[in-house]
C-alpha cells in the first residue's frame, strides 16, 4: 500500500502524524499537508513518496504516504481559510508545485 489511508490523496488536504513532524511542528496547523503528486498518493502505487505542500507556511516538501493519518476535515479547511483570509494559492505557489511535478517526472 502507497498510503496509510490506502486512497488517492493527490489534490486532497491530509492530517500528517505527529510522529512525523519534528517537536516544534506538531501541532495540527502544522500538519496540514495538500498532496499534489508522488507515487504515494496513489492507493495501488509500489512507493511511498509524496509531493506536497503545508498549508500553514506554504513550504514544498516530500513526505512519506505512511505518515498520513487522516484526510483533512472540512471544518479544519475552513478554519485554514479563515485564519489564512484566503482560499486559492498565489500563482509562485501553484508554480512552485508544478516545479516539483516536473523534477517528480524527470526520473
Amino acid at each position: 500500500m502507497a498510503n496509510s489511508l490506502g486512497i488517492d490523496l493527490r489534490g486532497r488536504v491530509v492530517i500528517l502524524k505527529e510522529s512525523a513532524m519534528d517537536p516544534e511542528y506538531k501541532e495540527l496547523k502544522w500538519r496540514r499537508f495538500h498532496v499534489v503528486g508522488g507515487f504515494g498518493a496513489s492507493a495501488t502505487n509500489a512507493g511511498t513518496t509524496l509531493i506536497g505542500i503545508f498549508l500553514e507556511d506554504e513550504e514544498t516538501k516530500l513526505m512519506k504516504g505512511y505518515d498520513v493519518e487522516r484526510l483533512a476535515t472540512d471544518q479544519e479547511m475552513e478554519e485554514w481559510a479563515a485564519e489564512m483570509d484566503h482560499i486559492f494559492y498565489p500563482t509562485s505557489l501553484l508554480e512552485r508545485v508544478q516545479q516539483a511535478l516536473d523534477k517528480e517526472d524527470d526520473r
